[in-house]
């Protein structure tokens, strides 16, 4: 999947979400047009089973991250 690559800085846009009750990784992800891997990737506490109904987890603007290597 290719993430989005216009040229503003992704930190400003990071969001937040407060997790409600019977929401799923899939169904956090589709409400932000993402994956589960990228919430997954972004708050660990998720992965570990913290991330229950209450709990504020980060909200990343796309899919993947993008790095730029000079040749």
């Amino acid at each position: 999947m290719r993430a989005n690559l216009d040229s503003a800085p992704a930190l400003p846009r990071l969001k937040t979400h407060l997790v409600a009750l019977g929401e799923t990784v899939d169904s956090i992800a589709s409400q932000y047009n993402l994956i589960g891997a990228t919430l997954l990737g972004f708050n660990p506490a998720l992965r570990t089973g913290e991330g229950q109904a209450g709990s504020e987890i980060i909200i990343q603007p796309f899919n993947g991250i993008r790095v730029e290597v000079k040749s």
